[in-house]
């Protein structure tokens, strides 16, 4: 933004300099209200549908090297 407020400030004839503020700052307002993500129930749900697609049977199992390096090979392939 720093940047833009630079480029802005080049700009020798003041009506034009005015006009790019003025979008600037309409668009900085924008993004102010709308939210980049929402944390809601969404994200809850969403995990919930993970593991109820991929059930973990028992999270403190113990994972032996050769689970693991197939688990490599299939994500590989």
């Amino acid at each position: 933004m720093e940047f833009l407020l630079e480029l802005i400030g080049q700009i020798p004839d003041l009506d034009t300099k005015k006009e790019y503020l003025e979008r600037l700052k309409g668009i900085i307002l924008e993004e102010d209200k709308t939210p980049k993500f929402d944390l809601g129930a969404a994200s809850s749900s969403s995990i919930t549908k993970i593991f109820e697609r991929y059930p973990i049977s028992n999270p403190y199992q113990q994972v032996t090297t050769k689970q693991l390096q197939a688990e490599v090979n299939d994500l590989k392939n």
